[in-house]
């Protein structure tokens, strides 16, 4: 099956590369209109710049301070997760179109660093509530862990208050505790 498919990629491949340049404009204009995420990364490497970049990564970075200071009332971890979801999905786009590495980790670490902040006596408050909240906590912390630790050592100290502070959090929260071992969290970033 596997080679199957190859044959196929490539066969079309070569489909493609027969096409006269003005069917392939054509059918390109035509599959990029479908999909919205490919205009904006079509937009951005081709007419964006570092300006562009930082005005789409300031707008991820307003959207998160207005869920930590809107006016409704987050009275669960469960619904806490489902407001920080949807704003890491934000992020996923962003980065879908950027691939600003370093960005996603910052806007990951705002995330959950001003989440901690802003909720934090709502989640203590509320650990017997905390059975979705904790394991997505968890598992955004190592996501972000794995994504520092690719990166030069160098960049490491921007980062390591923020991180800190997230670790303190999920190895003295009842809930997250029963995930740390499994993600292997460490409880110190150096």
């Amino acid at each position: 099956k596997m080679a199957k498919a190859k044959k196929e990629i490539s066969e079309l491949e070569m489909a493609i590369q027969l096409m006269p340049i003005e069917k392939k404009n054509k059918l390109l204009l035509r599959l990029v209109k479908k999909d919205d995420i490919l205009q904006q990364q079509v937009i951005f490497e081709n007419l964006g710049d570092d300006a562009d970049r930082k005005k789409m990564e300031e707008g991820v970075r307003s959207s998160i301070e207005k869920y930590l200071t809107s006016k409704y009332v987050y009275e669960t971890p469960g619904e806490i997760m489902m407001e920080m979801r949807g704003y890491n999905a934000r992020i996923t786009e962003y980065v879908k179109i950027t691939k600003d590495k370093a960005g996603e980790i910052d806007l990951t670490l705002t995330l959950l660093t001003k989440t901690l902040k802003e909720f934090e006596s709502t989640l203590r408050n509320a650990p017997d509530r905390a059975a979705t909240f904790a394991p997505y906590f968890v598992r955004r912390l190592d996501f972000v862990l794995k994504k520092i630790e690719k990166m030069h050592e160098d960049y490491h100290m921007e980062y390591r208050e923020r991180v800190n502070l997230l670790l303190h959090f999920v190895h003295t929260y009842i809930p997250t505790k029963l995930y740390v071992k499994d993600y292997k969290i460490p409880k110190k970033f150096d």
